[in-house]
């Protein structure tokens, strides 16, 4: 988000709506030098939670599939995301990323391409793609790898009322750079990289369920199994 004001606000409607756990903090401040903030994507609501949890401006990438409609489109237009089209041209996208890297904006993303359940998810052991390492070694800016756990409660009311039902924990790990030997293998140090990338996530995942097993991804719990769950009966006939 680019709105500073629009931050702090949705800062302090999920602390007064939620118990909120972050850990690594020091990693990713609300200010700092620019990098490339990697996510493992369970919830739609990962960009809101994460850039309103650490105050960060954040431009993150966004699918073209947003600026298909006037409301989306604006939504997003005016958080200062970057388009990608992940079924398409995906160039303009990267060219747009490494952009604002050079500015001096901090890019999210989320390696896996798409939302994940429990059953695909990188947490889990499923598997990302490599275009993190590919910016990574272009823009030559360090990867702060992320998990954030809980988004999915804010399909429902009450996690939105001020009554702290809502539990979210949010991890971030050290900064990764690719060592010279990953930036001189080409396809082959790139898919090394991101795999560092994903055993990081794992790591930070491990560590906030260790903590609290109740935030364990499961079969069903996901927010990719809610919306098959949700499209599996707009299906059924009246």
């Amino acid at each position: 988000m680019n709105n500073r004001l629009f931050l702090n606000l949705a800062h302090g409607v999920f602390r007064a709506t939620s118990r909120c756990r972050v850990m690594g903090g020091e990693h990713f401040p609300a200010s700092g030098p620019p990098c490339l903030l990697a996510v493992a994507h369970v919830s739609h609501y990962d960009p809101v939670v994460v850039s309103a949890i650490s105050r960060r401006v954040i431009a993150w990438w966004a699918r073209s599939e947003f600026y298909a409609t006037a409301g989306p489109r604006w939504f997003v237009s005016n958080a200062g995301a970057i388009e990608i089209d992940r079924h398409g041209r995906a160039l303009p996208g990267v060219r747009d990323a490494l952009a604002a890297l050079a500015a001096g904006r901090t890019v999210g993303l989320y390696p896996e391409g798409q939302l994940r359940g429990a059953d695909n998810s990188v947490l889990t052991g499923g598997a990302m793609h490599a275009g993190v390492a590919t910016l990574a070694r272009r823009s030559g800016r360090s990867v702060v790898p992320c998990v954030a756990l809980g988004g999915e409660q804010f399909r429902r009311l009450a996690p939105w009322l001020p009554m702290r039902a809502g539990r979210l924990a949010v991890a971030y790990g050290p900064p990764l750079t690719a060592t010279p030997h990953e930036t001189q293998l080409g396809r082959v140090g790139r898919a090394c990289f991101a795999r560092r990338v994903g055993v990081a996530m794992r790591g930070l995942y491990d560590a906030l369920v260790a903590e609290d097993p109740s935030r364990a991804l499961s079969a069903g719990r996901g927010e990719a199994d809610l919306a098959a769950v949700d499209d599996a009966r707009a299906e059924r006939p009246a």
